[in-house]
């Protein structure tokens, strides 16, 4: 076994914990998250031997260091990629780094070249005066069919509720590009439209407070 390095758990350790994770609950879904998971050295060994184990393994990534550990993809079942608009200037200041919006769009190309079969989803957080507007979604939406994949608008809980783009508001955007809602439940919907579909979600914080009793929700 390797050495420890700053207390950090080990690609044993993940696999021990998902076995007896598996065992007890019968359940073989894993989402590897971070922060970036693709900074980490051994992200790759890691999924090779979740997967190895039994694990259908979900990806959460902004795509920039996907050339660097592209074959991650050998082992994962979806990449949720993180990219809130496709406006290069926006995305730059969005993410607070100049010279990455290039990039993250080549990956993401790459990777449904190389993996024609893995699930792509794009996860968007809808934000006023930001990204927001019948040009960025219309952009994104037609950009998450070229690359075959789905789409996911989350709504924001901010503490100034101004910025918070309502998923009513997204409904109604939606239902004038053509798509019908084909399925829902507490906390997501989802929308069609010629086989591409368009998920919507609420933070739990959100839907919780909507609720009779938000304690008993949230447990």
């Amino acid at each position: 076994m390797k050495e420890k390095s700053q207390n950090l758990l080990t690609s044993d350790d993940y696999c021990k914990l998902y076995r007896i994770y598996s065992k007890h609950y019968n359940f073989n879904g894993v989402t590897l998250s971070g922060g970036e998971p693709l900074v980490r050295n051994d992200c790759v060994e890691i999924a090779e031997k979740l997967y190895k184990n039994g694990a259908k393994i979900t990806l959460v990534t902004n795509g920039y260091l996907l050339d660097k550990k592209i074959e991650i993809c050998k082992y994962i079942n979806r990449i949720n990629l993180s990219i809130h608009t496709l406006d290069p200037n926006n995305y730059e200041k969005i993410v607070c780094v100049k010279n990455t919006y290039s990039k993250v769009i080549n990956n993401i190309k790459k990777v449904r070249e190389l993996y024609p079969n893995i699930e792509i989803r794009l996860n968007v957080t809808l934000v006023k005066d930001v990204n927001f507007s019948d040009e960025e979604l219309t952009n994104l939406i037609e950009f998450s069919r070229k690359i075959k994949s789905s789409i996911k608008f989350t709504e924001l809980f901010p503490s100034n509720q101004e910025d918070c783009v309502k998923q009513e508001e997204v409904i109604e955007k939606l239902l004038q590009y053509g798509y019908s809602e084909i399925g829902s439940d507490n906390r997501s919907k989802v929308y069609e439209k010629q086989n591409h579909k368009i998920y919507l979600t609420r933070c739990v914080c959100s839907t919780a407070k909507l609720s009779k009793s938000p304690i008993k929700y949230c447990i």
